[in-house]
């Protein structure tokens, strides 16, 4: 019986010590998250210097009231998340008020796609309207835009 004993004395330390390490909180990552870093984004939607078939691209289209424009804007980067995204939108037609820059703030992750919407501060100009003799509808849009610069972390 004293040999018994002995073994659960000698054993009980170590399962007091097995007990305290699965006890601790599992140590945290000091390490700090990836810094934003600009990305410079050409006419092709593809970072300056980077792969041509990786682009930051998408399709806009306004609301009723053409002060709002929606963006589904699909991140092709592969080895980026978008964190901010600068708009250019051109109105056609007014060369002294034509340009207009919106950065707005993004989460989209490689390869998925967001929606983000622009509060434009002014009304676009409407389509134009062509019915062609063959009964086909031409449409004729006076403004356009253009993804002109981006913010990301590296995954």
């Amino acid at each position: 019986m004293k040999w018994c004993s002995s073994i659960v004395l000698a054993g009980l330390p170590a399962l007091l010590a097995l007990a305290c390490v699965e006890n601790t909180p599992r140590s945290q990552s000091n390490s700090k998250p990836e810094p934003e870093q600009d990305l410079e984004i050409t006419f092709g939607r593809f970072i300056q210097n980077g792969p041509e078939d990786q682009r930051l691209d998408g399709q806009c289209s306004t609301n009723l009231t053409r002060d709002v424009v929606q963006c589904d804007t699909h991140n092709g980067l592969m080895k980026w998340n978008i964190t901010e995204i600068t708009f250019q939108v051109i109105r056609t037609g007014d060369p002294e008020n034509e340009h207009h820059y919106y950065r707005e703030r993004a989460s989209i992750a490689s390869l998925q796609t967001e929606t983000i919407t622009i509060k434009l501060g002014m009304q676009l100009p409407a389509d134009t309207y062509f019915k062609m003799r063959s009964g086909e509808i031409k449409t004729f849009t006076h403004w356009h835009w253009l993804i002109v610069g981006a913010k990301g972390t590296a995954e």
